[in-house]
C-alpha cells in the first residue's frame, strides 16, 4: 500500500508539471493567432502567489466528495466483535453536513458529496471528521498524520481551484498510527459559480479614413484580473491587434473590418465577442437642403375656439429642421426653405405645390451634381391610395386647394432628373410609407414617419430625428442612420401599435421597420454580420 501511495503521489506531481508546461505553451501560441481561428479549449492556470483582485460573482457552490474510507485497524474490538459503522461530518465555512453509511464495513466507497452554497469569497475553510458509530459512545477515527490530531482541516482557494492543509492538497489522508483507531480517507473538492465570464467588444464602430477611433472592451464574471486580446481582420486576413482593454485604432483605407475580442480571466477561462469597424472615405461633397412646411389649411376654419391649426405644428417642425442645419454650419445659400403659409425667418418662399416642384427640379437641379448630397424634408398631412401611392398636402392656409398634393409617383419623376452622390428624403405625414416603393433607388435613403397604413403624430418623428443630428460634436458625429434610429426608438418605444417608421436605402422598394425598436443596419440575411446591400448600411455612413 505504501508503494502504491508513493507512485500515486509521484504520478500527480509529474502530471501537474506537464500540465503547467502545456498551459504556458498554449497561452504563448494563443497570443499570436486570430481568435477567429482559435479552437475553444478550456484551460486552467494556477497563478499561485499572484495578487488576486476579487469581486462578487453571485451564487457559488463548493463540493466535497468522500470517495473512499478504510479502517486500518478494527475500530470495534471485543466485546462488539464487528466492523466499522462509519459516519462522516464535513464542515464548510461554519456549516456542517453529515452522512452515516452502512454498518459493519471496514472498507467502503461511498462517493457521497456535501454541497454548500455561498456568496463568492476567495478562501473557504473545510474540516472533515470521520466517526465510528457505537451503541454507547462514538469514536473519532484518526485520519490525520499529526500526533494528537484526528480530523482533517484544509483551506480551499476558489480563485485557484485547489486547496492546502493537512493532506498537502492531495485529497488523501491516513492516521499516524498512534492515535486510535487508525483510518484512511480519500476525498475531492471543487467549486462552481453561476456567473460565467462574459466578454463585450462594444460597437459597431465607425470612423473616417485616417481618423482615430477608440474601442471599448468590457467583461463580467469569471475571476479578475482580465487579459485582453483584440484582433482586426479584413477580407479574412489579420491586419492588426492590441492587448489593452480600450485600444485606439486608425486605418487608412475604407471598408469593413472584423473586430474580435478574447478575454481571459485569472484561471485561464475565456470568452470572446465580435463586432465591426467601418472605415469611410473622407467626405468632400457639396450639400444642399430642401425644407417644406406643408398642411391643408383646415385648422384655419375650425369652429372650436382657440383651436390650434395643424399647419402651425408643421411650420414649427420645419423651422426646427432649418435651425438644425444652420447649427451644423449650412449657409442659407445651400438651403431652400418653404416656410408654410407665410415667409418665416430664413424662408425663401411660402409653400405651394408649384414652389415644391421648383425647389426640386430647378433650384436643386441647378446646384447638385455627382459629388453632392441632397436632403429633402416635407411635413404635412398625408394619405395612401393603393393605385396612386402616398400623397402629402402642401397647401397650408388654403383649405379648398385639395389638388395641391405631392404624389409619390410624381415626386419620383422630379427626382429622376437630379444628379447627386446621395439623396436623402424624409416624409413626415400619415400613411407616408407609400413613398418608399416609388422613390426607392440607387444611392437613395428614403425615410418615412410611418408605414402606408398607420397614422403619424405631429412631431413624434422629426424632433428626435433632428435632435439627434444636433448632438454633433468633436467626439460624436451622428449619421442619418443614427437619427432614424433615435426617432424610431422614440416612436416605437411609446406607440408601437400606432405608428411605424420605415427606412429604405438598398433600392429594393421595401421599407425596413416594425413595431419594435429597430437597429441599423438590418441583418436581413440573418448571418450575424452587417453587409452592404442591407437596409441601413448607406444611412449609417451618410452624415449631414
Amino acid at each position: 500500500m505504501v508503494l502504491i501511495n508513493y507512485l500515486m503521489i509521484k504520478r500527480n506531481i509529474i502530471f501537474k508539471k506537464l500540465f503547467a508546461i502545456w498551459t504556458i505553451l498554449f497561452l504563448l501560441v494563443a497570443s499570436f493567432i486570430s481568435s477567429s481561428n482559435a479552437v475553444k479549449i478550456k484551460t486552467f492556470s494556477k497563478n499561485i502567489g499572484k495578487d488576486i483582485v476579487t469581486n462578487t460573482l453571485g451564487d457559488c457552490k463548493i463540493f466535497v466528495k468522500i470517495k473512499e474510507i478504510k479502517a486500518l485497524e478494527n475500530p470495534d474490538p471485543w466485546p462488539w466483535a464487528a466492523a466499522a459503522d462509519f459516519k462522516v461530518m464535513v464542515n464548510i465555512d461554519g456549516s456542517t453536513y453529515s452522512k452515516s453509511f452502512e454498518s459493519d464495513k471496514n472498507h467502503i466507497y461511498p462517493n457521497w458529496v456535501a454541497t454548500h452554497s455561498f456568496e463568492y469569497k476567495e478562501k473557504m475553510s473545510i474540516s472533515i471528521k470521520l466517526i465510528d458509530r457505537d451503541p454507547d459512545t462514538d469514536d473519532v477515527c484518526d485520519i490525520n498524520p499529526r500526533v494528537g490530531v484526528k480530523s482533517c482541516s484544509v483551506v480551499y482557494n476558489v480563485n485557484e481551484g485547489s486547496w492546502s492543509g493537512d493532506d498537502g492538497g492531495t485529497g488523501h489522508l491516513k492516521g499516524d498510527g498512534k492515535d486510535k483507531p487508525q483510518c484512511e480517507i480519500w476525498f475531492e473538492i471543487w467549486d462552481e459559480c453561476s456567473d460565467k465570464l462574459k466578454a463585450d467588444a462594444g460597437g459597431p464602430y465607425r470612423a473616417k479614413v485616417g481618423e482615430e477611433v477608440q474601442l471599448h472592451g468590457s467583461a463580467t464574471g469569471g475571476y479578475p484580473p482580465y487579459r485582453w486580446y483584440w484582433s482586426f481582420c479584413k477580407n479574412g486576413k489579420k491586419i492588426g491587434g492590441a492587448n489593452v482593454q480600450n485600444p485606439v485604432a486608425k486605418f487608412y483605407s475604407a471598408g469593413k473590418i472584423d473586430v474580435y475580442l478574447t478575454v481571459y480571466d485569472d484561471k485561464g477561462n475565456y470568452d470572446d465577442d465580435y463586432t465591426t469597424l467601418t472605415i469611410f472615405e473622407k467626405e468632400k461633397k457639396n450639400k444642399y437642403v430642401v425644407l417644406v412646411s406643408g398642411g391643408d389649411g383646415l385648422g384655419d376654419i375650425s369652429w372650436w375656439p382657440n383651436d390650434r391649426a395643424d399647419d402651425e405644428d408643421f411650420e414649427e417642425e420645419t423651422q426646427y429642421a432649418y435651425e438644425t442645419f444652420r447649427n451644423l454650419g449650412y449657409s442659407d445659400d445651400n438651403i431652400y426653405y418653404l416656410s408654410g403659409k407665410s415667409i418665416k425667418n430664413g424662408g425663401d418662399a411660402v409653400t405651394t405645390k408649384d414652389n415644391v416642384k421648383y425647389a426640386i427640379t430647378k433650384w436643386l437641379k441647378s446646384r447638385s451634381d455627382e459629388n453632392s448630397d441632397v436632403f429633402i424634408f416635407i411635413a404635412g398631412h398625408g394619405a395612401y391610395f393603393p393605385k396612386f401611392g402616398s400623397v402629402v398636402a402642401v397647401y397650408p392656409g388654403r383649405p379648398w386647394n385639395i389638388w395641391e398634393v405631392v404624389m409619390s409617383k410624381e415626386m419620383a419623376l422630379w427626382l429622376s432628373d437630379l444628379k447627386y452622390s446621395t439623396c436623402i428624403v424624409v416624409i413626415e405625414a400619415c400613411q407616408s410609407g407609400g413613398f418608399i416603393s416609388d422613390l426607392s433607388g440607387r444611392n437613395r435613403i428614403i425615410m418615412t414617419a410611418t408605414d402606408e397604413f398607420s397614422l403619424a403624430y405631429c412631431g413624434s418623428f422629426p424632433y428626435p430625428f433632428f435632435g439627434e443630428l444636433r448632438k454633433t460634436s468633436d467626439t460624436y458625429k451622428p449619421s442619418y442612420g443614427d437619427a432614424w434610429m433615435a426617432a424610431d426608438k422614440r416612436v416605437d418605444g411609446s406607440s408601437p401599435d400606432e405608428q411605424n417608421p420605415l427606412i429604405d436605402d438598398n433600392g429594393d422598394r421595401g421599407g425596413y421597420g416594425d413595431g419594435n425598436v429597430n437597429l441599423l443596419p438590418n441583418d436581413k440575411d440573418g448571418d450575424g454580420e452587417y453587409d452592404p446591400g442591407e437596409d441601413g448600411w448607406l444611412a449609417i455612413q451618410t452624415f449631414p
